[in-house]
């Protein structure tokens, strides 16, 4: 029963991340694609959005590690070194994603310090997600196995299969849906932005739709032939991945106020109470 419970804190910690943390790598994406004549107010309403709770948001993220190799050390140690590559690249993303976010603010003022700071901070929001999102669907695949405590697949097993990696690129367009949506509800007294981001918000929800499917698609082929055992020796289910993805997708949706978009009845009234809390920052920050 223990084990459940564990199990079940460390899925909502997930979420909570997703929504968001998640959202904070989002504002980073459109922080470097931010182009045009509202390039500059587009980048600080993203700053007014992240500074005030960045930090805080990836609490959630401490909390899944911590109670994962607390609470299951085993499956913590076979995942951390089957999967070493990515979960290193993601931590080197987010270090870098949060170093260059705090020099951009306390470094030079000239713009090619800046330029040099944002790019690095954009760059870095994009591909993190990425590897988280290739790393949860890599776990899923049920392609790392390991014999008495050693890893026996090697480390490139699972996160290189094209569902992995359709899963990352889920992740990071999701996390740019949110930040949109998010920054769209926050923009309500500035109109001209509020447009810019409902448009973002459009084109990641846009993409989302045929990402699912490529990620339902490929999950699929990840259940060709025998079923590879779990970690604990027992035999994998032959549900469908995908499905998971599937639901976070029309929860993620809902939590978000995607249906909303369409029709510009914004306010916080669609967005969840854990993005709110965690997203919505510049109004409290100047009040």
């Amino acid at each position: 029963m223990l084990e459940i419970l564990i199990a079940v804190a460390i899925l909502v910690s997930l979420i909570l991340y997703a929504l968001t943390g998640g959202a904070d790598y989002g504002g980073g994406m459109w922080d470097l694609l931010a182009r045009g004549p509202r390039a500059q107010p587009q980048r600080h309403a993203i700053v007014e959005a992240i500074a005030p709770v960045w930090e805080a948001n990836h609490v959630w993220l401490i909390l899944v590690i911590v109670l994962l190799f607390t609470g299951f050390p085993s499956a913590f140690s076979t995942s951390m070194i089957a999967l070493h590559i990515p979960v290193t690249a993601m931590l080197i993303g987010i270090v870098l994603r949060g170093s260059a976010f705090v020099f951009r603010k306390y470094d030079s003022t000239k713009d090619a310090v800046q330029r040099r700071w944002s790019t690095v901070f954009g760059i870095a929001s994009f591909f993190t997600p990425f590897f988280q999102g290739l790393t949860l669907g890599a776990l899923t695949t049920g392609d790392i196995h390991f014999v008495g405590g050693r890893v026996t697949t090697g480390f490139f097993a699972g996160w290189l299969t094209p569902f992995a990696l359709t899963c990352g690129l889920f992740a990071l367009t999701l996390f740019a849906f949110l930040a949109a949506t998010y920054i769209t509800v926050d923009t309500q007294s500035q109109p001209d932005l509020q447009s810019d981001f409902r448009l973002r918000a459009l084109w990641a929800q846009t993409a989302l739709i045929p990402l699912a499917i490529i990620v339902f698609i490929t999950s699929k082929f990840e259940l060709v032939g025998p079923a590879p055992a779990r970690m604990d020796g027992s035999e994998r289910d032959h549900r469908s991945p995908g499905a998971l993805v599937s639901e976070i997708l029309s929860g993620t949706h809902r939590c978000s106020g995607g249906s909303d978009i369409y029709s510009s009845r914004l306010g916080p009234g669609p967005i969840s109470a854990p993005g709110h809390t965690g997203c919505h920052y510049s109004k409290r920050r100047r009040t």
